[in-house]
């Protein structure tokens, strides 16, 4: 399924400073050792490459590249680790601040999308 694809689109909000239960589950069982990575003699080894990452991640508070973001690093090393190098992060930050708050991240995540798409 993951290989069929050409860009990859996942849905991560940060759930106490994670991803979700059923994110990691998907990526539990994505994870196959002689399918999605191989051990060599230098080490492991991505065999999903040629692929394009796009991660869209939702947050209650601001957790950009802070020490409580621990999405991001996570998701580049697995993604990175099957052989999808290629990730570009998009974040709605602050939506639990309120309405106006939730609304301006909501319209810099369409921007950022728009632009990741156009690129």
């Amino acid at each position: 399924e993951l290989k069929a694809h050409d860009v990859i689109v996942i849905a991560a909000p940060m759930y106490n400073f994670n991803i979700s239960t059923q994110l990691k589950n998907y990526f539990d069982l994505v994870a196959r050792a002689g399918v999605t990575f191989r051990y060599t003699e230098n080490g492991p080894e991505g065999l999903v490459t040629g692929k394009k990452a796009i991660v869209i991640t939702s947050r209650g508070g601001i957790h950009k590249d802070g020490p409580t973001d621990l999405v991001t690093p996570y998701l580049s090393t697995f993604l990175g680790f099957i052989g999808i190098t290629d990730v570009k992060f998009v974040f709605a930050e602050g939506i639990a601040y309120g309405p106006e708050m939730a609304a301006k991240a909501q319209s810099d995540a369409k921007a950022a999308i728009d632009s990741i798409v156009a690129a």
